[in-house]
């Protein structure tokens, strides 16, 4: 079957705008919010440190956007040994802690 020139140019830019689609919702998609949930075993003025069952250990900065929520509801009130889920962005150097759910 051959195209004509005018169906060739549209199959040429459906193809070109499904690529640029792909491109965009993978960058979305990069940009979603990770959770790691562990045990808070430092607690400071401006960052934490969890720890996991599987024995990993992140730490997290504070943003000025943070939201605390669940059983404490700032971010002074955390502690050594509370439950957590935090919420951040798996590109971000150092880690920024977005939310944080104490269980």
């Amino acid at each position: 079957m051959r195209l004509s020139a005018t169906r060739f140019r549209r199959l040429v830019l459906l193809t070109c705008g499904l690529a640029l689609l792909c491109l965009y919702v993978g960058a979305a998609h990069a940009e979603s919010l990770r959770e790691f949930s562990g045990v808070i075993s430092a607690a400071g003025a401006d960052q934490i440190a969890v720890a996991n069952r599987q024995g990993d250990s992140l730490s997290f900065r504070r943003a000025d956007g943070t939201k605390v929520s669940g059983a404490k509801s700032s971010w002074g009130s955390l502690a050594e040994g509370d439950g957590v889920i935090v919420s951040w962005k798996l590109g971000e150097r150092p880690p920024i802690a977005h939310r944080v759910r104490v269980k």
